[in-house]
């Protein structure tokens, strides 16, 4: 939902701010959001609620059940480098393209108001990409699946290098990029 919300918010930033203000704004908003929450709510196993230990002193924190690989061993697992590795090649292909989106379009001539509410799409798109690449994987060989997805961001970058850009390849590109931005999660899996 953010992704649908913030690129026209991001704009009327830069026209008020510029864009390093609007690159500040945008970077302290998850901080503001974020860390009263974790502060609040976050809690480590073995951390002791203090008030329910003077409350009752034979309370002593009940040590949680481990499971998976220690870090340790986590490190020296190959499959732990090689999905990191293609986590970190997705994020390239894929994530690289969404802040310089609305910059693309206005390269192309659009105008930034009108680009900014294309790269909206992009956000209703992830949603999508997120339902129907899970429904997808549960019905299909996933590897096939996460291939095709994965391409969608080609198919964006072939609409801006060989087509006119217009109000309908923009959406078309802004769309696709969407499909896999939202699949990349389902992906990994």
């Amino acid at each position: 939902m953010v992704a649908f919300i913030a690129p026209p918010l991001v704009e009327a930033a830069i026209s008020t701010f510029g864009w390093r203000g609007a690159y500040a704004i945008t970077g302290l908003v998850p901080l503001a959001i974020s860390l009263p929450i974790v502060l609040l709510f976050l809690r480590l196993p073995g951390d002791v609620d203090e008030a329910e230990v003077q409350k009752n002193s034979s309370v002593e924190p009940a040590p949680e059940p481990l499971w998976g690989y220690t870090r340790k061993e986590a490190l020296v697992e190959y499959r732990f480098w090689a999905l990191g590795i293609a986590l970190m090649l997705m994020g390239l292909a894929v994530a690289g393209l969404l802040p310089n989106f609305v910059s693309i379009l206005t390269d192309k001539g659009m105008a930034r108001e009108e680009a900014a509410g294309i790269a909206a799409v992009i956000g209703l798109a992830v949603l999508a990409g997120r339902v129907l690449a899970g429904f997808m994987m549960d019905r299909f060989w996933a590897p096939a699946v996460a291939a095709v997805f994965i391409s969608m961001p080609v198919l964006s970058m072939i609409v801006f290098l060989f087509l006119p850009v217009s109000g309908a390849t923009a959406i078309i590109a802004a769309a696709t990029l969407g499909l896999a931005l939202g699949a990349e999660v389902d992906m990994l899996a």
